[in-house]
């Protein structure tokens, strides 16, 4: 476990390698895919999700989804251990034409091994989260293509599967901004997405009572496919996130993501 453009800027600069891309790969479609939770102390992952989103008018739509992932140890590329559940449910307000404010909720159940060999269950072996965030995003179309900004602050909070504070890291506070664009292929339904998204994180130091400095922890590119489902009305990804982890040395982490997304099962409002 662990502004705007004067935050693009700084970010890119710490990641040269991805500026490139996300200066002309900036966004998100109406209903974006189910981005994987990272974890640490893993060579590779398998996320899974489901997901049910649903327009109440114009202006808002909701949604919610539960996942899950298994990772392998940090010598083997063989998943067979469970990493993270989560529980996630965000509600959506296009405020503008262009603009949309989102707030969201978050619970999610982590596992916690040991960093050295055979890296069975900590004790406590599993740690519960918290987290509280708003998205803000700015949207844009060009043809068949789909923009969109995306900029995230959260509110994390660790604790013990007994509620009590997690003793490392109590609270955390992390701010995302993520480019994403989905292309439309124009062919049975059928899209591509890429995203990356940039993380900057402070914690909490309970015994000093004081926050620590905002570090730049991790880089996250996506590549997905998308094909839409007329009948159920459902979107189905598939995809790789590329986690690189910037704590204690680099870190390189691929993630096998699938998610199934459900859209208005209340029914389409007219």
């Amino acid at each position: 476990m662990i502004h705007h453009r004067y935050f693009l800027f700084l970010l890119a600069r710490r990641t040269p390698a991805f500026a490139a891309i996300i200066i002309l790969l900036s966004s998100l479609s109406s209903v974006a895919q189910i981005s994987p939770p990272g974890l640490d102390g893993a060579r590779s992952v398998n996320w899974n999700a489901i997901g049910f989103t649903h327009h109440f008018s114009k202006k808002i739509n909701s949604s919610f989804y539960f996942g899950g992932e298994y990772q392998s140890d940090p010598t083997t590329a063989q998943i067979k251990k469970p990493g993270i559940f989560v529980l996630n449910q965000e509600t959506y307000w296009n405020f503008a034409s262009r603009w949309q404010l989102a707030f969201c909720a978050s619970f999610r159940k982590e596992a916690v091994y040991q960093t050295a060999a055979p890296y069975d269950f900590e004790n406590p072996g599993w740690a519960n989260e918290t987290r509280y965030y708003l998205r803000l995003f700015y949207r844009y179309k060009r043809g068949r293509w789909s923009f969109a900004h995306s900029f995230r602050p959260e509110y994390r909070g660790f604790y013990t599967t007994s509620w009590n504070q997690w003793p490392v890291v109590p609270i955390q506070l992390r701010f995302r901004l993520k480019l994403q664009t989905t292309y439309d292929l124009k062919s049975h339904n059928n899209s591509l997405v890429v995203a990356n998204e940039w993380l900057e994180a402070t914690n909490y130091n309970s015994s000093v009572m004081q926050w620590g400095q905002l570090t730049f922890t991790e880089d996250r590119l996506s590549t997905y496919f998308r094909h839409a489902f007329k009948k159920p009305d459902m979107l189905f990804d598939a995809g790789v996130m590329h986690q690189v982890w910037f704590v204690n040395g680099v870190h390189y982490i691929p993630y096998l993501a699938f998610d199934i997304i459900f859209q208005n099962p209340f029914g389409r409002k007219s």
